[in-house]
């Protein structure tokens, strides 16, 4: 990776012009990120505002006078959060007088990536495809007919299970599809785990925790004016079908339709800690704070929906560390992005 790049003698190699905050025309506040140019007088966002802060993705759009460049400007393709940075990967593009000098995606600090690098870093493919998309976040796709049966580890030659696809797309279809799902999680974890009959029988007893607070979640979270929005309850259940099912098929790719802002944010506000720990118990004060905003929207969802994430989580955390601080650390990253997705869901406006 191509790092310090300078770009058309209006750079400062390695040095960001961050800490700022900028008023767009739109009446947008953004927190001006580590760019390799200086905050702008007035600026412009093209993406969404959120109780007066940019977020979501769009393009940040202002001259470089502050540079000494007035005819210059510049347009950053990024994603906010808050008025702040949720994504460490962002794509420039120059023009003077109209004429394109530079485009291209870059890291904070104005470190140049090439787009097969930014391609190969899921933080930076997810931009990437968003832009190639109108700033449209990534979806999912459309459950299939057949959905995808998991197969056990190659350590051990256990039975293919069949999880037979809904016969069609109501609500109770997607509820007996999210039970079925369940069902094959034991066969996998005694496979997965088949040396360690203590550690399976404890993810287990977590998964089976999660997938009883789920259902009460997504029921509650879907209770709208007095109606049960059924669209709403759907989607909850589809999507961690999809997440068990991707995880039993020992696929590593983040299936959530999120940025993975709130934790790139968290990371952000966190960033000046002086020892892991601390680096951690930082990261853990952002989700409980977050945690708190949603109980205060949505306390009777929430009581379930917070014990299914820590189900989650701590069940989890054993397919990839297997104790100590390693495993403590992966349970909060995993934490973080089902908190960062019910966060998201407590907020969109579900119409039926």
């Amino acid at each position: 990776m191509k790092r310090c790049a300078v770009f058309l003698l209006l750079f400062v190699a390695c040095v960001a012009f961050g800490n700022s905050s900028v008023r767009t025309v739109e009446g947008c506040s953004v927190f001006h990120p580590d760019l390799p140019w200086k905050a702008p007088a007035q600026a412009a966002w093209s993406g969404t505002c959120v109780s007066g802060a940019a977020a979501g993705f769009g393009w940040y759009r202002f001259d470089l006078a502050a540079e000494g460049f007035k005819d210059t400007k510049l347009e950053v393709f990024l994603n906010l959060d808050g008025g702040s940075l949720a994504n460490e990967f962002y794509y420039a593009r120059m023009t003077t007088q109209g004429q394109v000098q530079y485009e291209g995606y870059a890291e904070v600090g104005g470190y140049q990536i090439s787009a097969e690098d930014c391609a190969a870093d899921s933080s930076c493919r997810q931009l990437k495809t968003a832009k190639e998309n109108d700033g449209k976040p990534p979806v999912p796709p459309t459950r299939p007919k057949g959905p995808p049966i998991p197969e056990a580890p190659p350590k051990e030659q256990a039975p293919k299970t069949q999880i037979p696809p809904p016969k069609s797309e109501s609500l109770q279809d997607s509820r007996d599809f999210f039970q079925r799902v369940n069902q094959q999680i034991p066969v996998f974890m005694r496979a997965h785990f088949s040396g360690e009959p203590e550690v399976a029988q404890e993810v287990i007893a977590s998964m089976e925790t999660f997938k009883n607070e789920w259902v009460k979640y997504s029921a509650y979270i879907c209770q709208r004016g007095g109606r049960q929005l059924s669209s709403c309850e759907k989607y909850q259940l589809d999507m961690m079908s999809y997440l068990l099912m991707r995880m039993m098929a020992q696929e590593t790719e983040d299936y959530f339709p999120v940025t993975s802002g709130f934790s790139n944010y968290s990371e952000t506000k966190c960033a000046s800690t002086n020892s892991m720990a601390d680096h951690l118990n930082c990261i853990q004060r952002q989700c409980e704070k977050r945690a708190r905003e949603l109980q205060g929207m949505h306390p009777k969802a929430m009581a379930a929906g917070l014990e299914a994430i820590a189900a989650y989580a701590h069940g989890l955390s054993y397919m990839s560390a297997s104790g100590g601080s390693a495993r403590m650390s992966e349970s909060l990253y995993l934490y973080e992005r089902m908190l960062q997705f019910v966060y998201e869901m407590a907020y969109f406006q579900w119409k039926n």
